[in-house]
C-alpha cells in the first residue's frame, strides 16, 4: 500500500473551478480534487515532507480503505513540534480526528458558515457514501469570491 497517494482517484490535477461557468453555487464548482492524503502511522516527518514537496498547507488522513479518519495541517505540526513533538512521532498523534465535512452538492454558502463557525481552514469533500471526493480549502473560497467580484466589476470604457 502506498503511503502518500492521490485520495481522489482521479486524472486531473486541476481544480473544478477551471471548468465551470459564472453563477457558482455548490462546493463542486470551487473545490480543489487534487488532494493528498497519509495513513495515521506515517511519522510527521513524512507530512513534512509532502507538505514541501506539493506545497500545500493540509493533508488528509485515511485509514488503509481511504476512508477519511482525519485532518492534519502544517499549523498542526509547527504546534506539535514547539511543544517538542518529534519528527518521529506519528501523524495520528497531532491530526485532528473525524472532522466536519460537506458533500460536493452542498451549497457554498453552508461551506462558508461551517468555516467560519469553526474557525477552520479547510472542509473534506465526501459523497453520500462517505468516499472522498476532494477538499475545500479557504483558498478556493476566496477564489470564487474573486471571480464574484470580478464579475459584479463595473467595466471601464476607454
Amino acid at each position: 500500500m502506498r503511503t502518500l497517494m492521490d485520495a481522489t482517484n482521479t486524472a486531473s490535477n486541476q481544480p473544478v473551478r477551471e471548468t465551470v461557468a459564472p453563477g457558482l453555487s455548490t462546493v463542486a464548482e470551487i473545490m480543489s480534487v487534487s488532494v493528498r492524503s497519509l495513513t495515521p502511522d506515517r511519522p510527521i516527518a513524512d507530512a513534512v515532507a509532502a507538505f514541501n514537496e506539493y506545497g500545500f498547507r493540509h493533508m488528509l488522513i485515511v485509514d488503509e480503505t481511504g476512508g477519511l479518519v482525519g485532518v492534519l495541517s502544517d499549523r498542526d505540526v509547527l504546534r506539535a513540534m514547539a511543544r517538542g513533538v518529534s519528527g518521529a512521532a506519528t501523524v495520528s498523534e497531532v491530526m485532528t480526528r473525524g472532522g466536519i465535512t460537506v458533500t460536493p452538492e452542498s451549497p457554498i454558502t453552508d461551506a462558508i458558515d461551517l468555516v467560519v463557525f469553526h474557525r477552520i481552514n479547510c472542509l473534506p469533500v465526501v459523497d453520500a457514501n462517505g468516499a472522498l471526493r476532494g477538499l475545500l480549502t479557504t483558498t478556493d473560497l476566496l477564489g470564487a469570491l474573486h471571480e464574484i467580484l470580478h464579475q459584479l466589476r463595473p467595466r471601464v470604457r476607454g
